[in-house]
């Protein structure tokens, strides 16, 4: 994502030389992130966590392929719309990751995983910046960025369709003790 996102505020200055738009991109990919975010994980909840992933990581893969398309000031709404949906469906993947990494692991390698697990997002996240500033500088093209975290979408995609997750006890079958061994009381 961080990728992409780098990708479009620099293509936005681009094609608009802006920075009103640069502005409204950056809110336009946010927005999801504290609109549908806030539903997304009780929705999440409902639905088998890895089709969650691999679903939403093979229409981001269609929705950063579909960039490629914004060539001109005339294609700035379909980045909008591109932007605002991509973001949307990344909503999805991440509470349906962490749910997936609780059925995996034990309850006492859950702390350590989570930390990992932030600590690659956000090192993803400055990576992909620079990424997107290195492709798009080398190149002078925005395409090749794009058609790499696609790729980065499909990796993903194939990366989670080999995990399996086993079942772990239902709140139920852990006699009064949640999936930590806390104690509930109800």
């Amino acid at each position: 994502d961080g990728l992409t996102s780098m990708t479009l505020l620099l293509l936005a200055m681009q094609l608009t030389g802006s920075v009103a738009s640069v502005a409204a991109t950056l809110v336009t990919i946010e927005l999801p992130v504290v609109t549908v975010g806030l539903a997304s994980g009780v929705m999440v909840d409902r639905w088998e966590r890895r089709r969650v992933m691999i679903a939403s990581d093979l229409l981001r893969t269609v929705g950063v392929l579909g960039f490629v398309l914004v060539g001109s000031i005339d294609t700035l709404p379909l980045l909008f719309i591109l932007a605002f949906a991509q973001s949307t469906v990344g909503t999805f993947f991440s509470p349906a990751r962490t749910a997936f990494v609780a059925s995996i692991l034990p309850a006492e390698e859950l702390f350590p995983a989570n930390a990992l697990s932030q600590l690659t997002r956000v090192m993803a996240t400055v990576l992909g910046g620079a990424a997107a500033g290195a492709l798009v500088g080398l190149t002078g093209q925005f395409a090749p960025a794009f058609v790499f975290d696609a790729l980065t979408f499909l990796a993903s995609v194939v990366l989670v369709s080999l995990v399996t997750a086993r079942s772990r006890p239902t709140l139920q079958a852990t006699s009064g003790r949640g999936a930590a061994g806390m104690v509930l009381e109800l």
